[in-house]
This record gives C-alpha cells, structure tokens and sequence, in this order.
C-alpha cells in the first residue's frame, strides 16, 4: 500500500517511511521509534525527528499549517494511516479527548501502560521470583532477552516499584 506522495519527496525517503509501517490490521501501525508520549516518530529530511502521523498527513495531504494538530479518530497514537488522521486545532484535539473521556489527569502511565513499555507486571514479578530464588541478572537477562541492567534494576527496585 502507498501513499500518493508529493512531488518533492524522494522515493529512497517514501521507501524509508512505508518500510515502517505494519499494514496488517485496521490501523497502520507505525513500527519504528517511538516517542515517550507513545507517538511514532520519523527523521524528516535534515530536521529532527517529526511525528510520524504528521509526516503522513504531509505527505499524503500535504503541509500543514502552523499552529495546527493532527488528530487521530483511531485513538491510536501510532497510527499514520491517513483516512484515521484530520487536522484540528489543539483545542479540536482537547474537545476530541474529553467527548471520547481520554482525558487523564492524574500521573500518565505506570507500568506496562506507559507507551514504550516492553515488559508486562507477570513478567515483572517472574524477574523478581527468579531473583529471589539465586539467579543471577545475566541469567535472567539471557532467558528473557532483556537488558541486565534492566533486570538489575527491577531486582533492586529501582524501577516498577509499584509492583
């Protein structure tokens, strides 16, 4: 699937972007970095990196103009398929979260709900049990494949202490 690109934008850049995207399901899913707010982002030309659901509008709609946002009607915020995105003023987005009750005010994500999680709390908790019963980080860190820093850390308690 492709988007109809702008004239200006170069195919190894287009290639770039679409080899990114997961067209498997309803949504695109933008399978490369992501932001810490859960947002696809795309190195755009020389710039720094840019939300990937804005590099799609841009490069399938086109510019868009200051001060606006790209919304997504998905809620999906590593969606960059177009028909799931319109433009809107922060405001619009702000009025979108509150009728969808989106909105949260207390702290943002803990644990396995923060966007960029790759750990789930059972897995978690068999870290900790695995800790608990002599094995060591490395080894942990191999049967899982996660950092050992990161098991480390969780051991330690110095992260998910909620759990």
């Amino acid at each position: 699937m492709t988007f109809p690109f702008l004239a200006h934008v170069s195919e190894s850049m287009r290639e770039r972007f679409e080899s990114r995207i997961s067209f498997d399901g309803a949504c695109w899913e933008w399978t490369g970095s992501i932001s810490k707010g859960g947002y696809g982002q795309f190195a755009y030309g020389h710039e720094d990196k840019r939300g990937a659901h804005r590099v799609a509008w841009m490069l399938s709609v086109g510019p868009i103009p200051s001060g606006m946002a790209i919304c997504h009607t998905c809620d999906n915020r590593r969606c960059v398929r177009p028909d799931h995105l319109w433009i809107g003023t922060i405001e619009d987005n702000i009025a979108d979260m509150d009728r969808k009750g989106r909105r949260n005010s207390s702290p943002r994500h803990r644990g396995e709900t923060t966007p960029k999680a790759k750990l789930t709390e059972s897995l978690v908790r068999h870290i900790r049990n695995c800790r608990s019963a002599g094995m060591t980080c490395q080894s942990i860190s191999e049967l899982i494949g996660v950092n050992e820093s990161t098991v480390n850390r969780i051991g330690n308690r110095k992260t998910w202490k909620h759990i």
